[in-house]
């Protein structure tokens, strides 16, 4: 059975469905702030930070 081709309103009924659509729209938001929050950290670490400092003195965002 492919999960993928059913429709939410086929498996819930009121008031179930909305109380599940508005789940959704929350779990999707979080997950795009998780999605940019990690973009951000990503550019971060990617930063030439020897540019201004040598490899001894970095603590912001050491990785071991």
């Amino acid at each position: 059975m492919d999960f993928t081709m059913i429709q939410a309103e086929e498996l819930f009924e009121e008031p179930f469905l909305s109380e599940y659509k508005e789940e959704l729209k929350f779990f999707y938001s979080e997950l795009v702030h998780l999605n940019t929050q990690l973009f951000i950290i990503e550019k971060v670490i990617q930063f030439r930070f020897d540019l201004f400092t040598n490899p001894n003195q970095r603590i912001f965002l050491t990785l071991y």
